[in-house]
């Protein structure tokens, strides 16, 4: 007898039943590699919300770039942006210019003999290490007195 006599030999009613399983089965199947499958929903929702999370990080660094873009044209060609950089980063003053440094609400006063840390200014700049008699020079002066 062959595979094909043998399904015939079988109820027709048990033989639906059966099909009817199989239909649900597959069904079933290719419902849950619908839901979880490498290309399924589940994963396509994950993708969407990576992509979202990266365009946000696109849009925030190219802000970032702009902003820096525009700070290298603006040391390129604006010499009071270079200078304002010197006086609050470096301490730098230009000569004969008199610096008034306060102190930083809570620190306490450094001793009277104490000497200010040495700095170096670069030739080009044409500034010069602002030393005030009896004071310190800070990274970043709060307050400074101008003559053009």
């Amino acid at each position: 007898m062959t595979p094909i006599d043998r399904l015939r030999a079988i109820d027709p009613a048990a033989r639906a039943r059966a099909a009817r399983a199989g239909i649900w089965i597959v069904a079933g199947l290719l419902l849950l590699n619908l839901l979880f499958g490498d290309m399924g929903v589940l994963s396509g929702i994950r993708q969407r919300r990576a992509a979202s999370q990266l365009r946000a990080e696109v849009a925030a660094l190219q802000t970032e770039h702009d902003a820096i873009a525009a700070d290298i044209q603006a040391l390129n060609s604006n010499p009071f942006r270079i200078e304002s950089i010197a006086r609050e980063e470096l301490g730098l003053a230009r000569p004969g210019e008199i610096i008034f440094l306060f102190p930083s609400g809570g620190g306490a006063a450094p001793p009277a003999g104490a000497a200010p840390p040495a700095r170096t200014a670069p030739a080009a700049s044409g500034l010069a290490p602002s030393t005030a008699p009896g004071t310190t020079s800070p990274a970043r002066p709060k307050a400074a007195s101008r003559r053009r």
